[in-house]
């Protein structure tokens, strides 16, 4: 009876004991796990992505995240990372309906492997004497290589000697300027504009400026954020599937462009592949794509096509695909 009894306690000792250690491995997984947002306005867009990093084997299944306070609001963006991918739980501050001092512990469900939980925090201030109208600085989709600008409102509500001294921002292809639109009794009004520079490249963009207050040690975040797309459009990867050996591969790319464009060039590292590039001067060219599946193992090459389009010089493609054993 003794010996059942020592073996039931071994087997409950070891079974706590890898779960601590489970908890432990999947809360490592996370790059960081608090996250302070400081001061900001009300009704700002103030939003925090908490990554982790699968270093298992197998995939890692998300199954949802709550908070304990209705001042932030968690989203499971990445409901399975595949090993080695980047997740993403993100966090939002509800400033919209909260003013002073809040908090939340995000608490992370995840359900394989195996079944644990992990505490994420996040902590914020939102002034009730300053409101962002609209909360954020949105361009949504626009079409890269021209200037584009975009305004919003900073509302003040207090002294009359409160103001906006200057604009930190860190990205050389982002103006910031601020124009005051009111002073009176207790109302002090600003319009800020934020244009982009036609070089900046394309791709999805989130950048944070701060306006500089003069009270000691205050600025208020701005977020900017939208996505430049390139004049010149190409899939970003062309998929071949599972090629049987010897067999040879034939695709089309269209190349499309708002404006007429030559194909100078092509590069790629992969000498299975031989690439065909028309020579004309026009807005959609058809790039023709060889494969001579001549051994078996991963294709993973990318193409690089040189253009006489000055914003947009060059542009690029992935090719993938698996070239399956002898037999197979």
């Amino acid at each position: 009876m003794k010996s059942l009894l020592f073996a039931l306690l071994v087997i409950v000792t070891a079974a706590s004991a890898h779960e601590l250690r489970a908890q432990t491995n999947v809360a490592d997984m996370f790059e960081i796990r608090k996250h302070e947002f400081g001061v900001v306005a009300a009704n700002s867009k103030t939003v925090y992505v908490f990554k982790l990093n699968n270093k298992f084997s197998t995939p890692v299944h998300i199954s949802g995240a709550r908070t304990s306070c209705g001042c932030t609001l968690a989203h499971v963006k990445t409901p399975v990372v595949e090993p080695g991918q980047l997740g993403e739980i993100e966090a939002t501050f509800v400033t919209t309906a909260f003013r002073g001092q809040h908090g939340a512990n995000i608490t992370v469900t995840i359900t394989q492997p195996y079944f644990t939980e992990v505490q994420l925090r996040v902590d914020g201030f939102i002034r009730s004497d300053v409101y962002l109208d609209p909360g954020d600085v949105n361009f949504g989709s626009l079409l890269m290589g021209n200037e584009h600008s975009r305004t919003i409102d900073v509302l003040y509500a207090g002294k009359l000697t409160w103001a906006l001294e200057s604009i930190r921002n860190s990205n050389p292809h982002l103006k910031a300027e601020l124009i005051e639109t009111k002073r009176e009794g207790t109302s002090v009004n600003y319009q800020l504009k934020v244009t982009i520079d036609p070089q900046m490249s394309s791709g999805f963009f989130h950048e944070e400026i701060r306006l500089v207050t003069n009270e000691p040690n205050r600025t208020i975040p701005v977020t900017i954020k939208g996505l430049l797309n390139s004049s010149i459009q190409v899939p970003s990867v062309v998929d071949l599937g599972r090629i049987r050996p010897g067999e040879v591969i034939n695709k089309v790319v269209v190349v499309n462009s708002e404006r007429m464009f030559t194909v100078l060039g092509v590069e790629n590292s992969d000498n299975r592949i031989e690439i065909t590039r028309p020579t004309e001067q026009k807005k959609t060219h058809i790039i023709k794509l060889t494969f001579n599946a001549n051994r078996p193992d991963e294709l993973h090459d990318e193409i690089v096509l040189k253009t006489d389009d000055p914003i947009v010089p060059e542009t690029r493609f992935r090719v993938s695909g698996s070239v399956l054993p002898e037999g197979k």
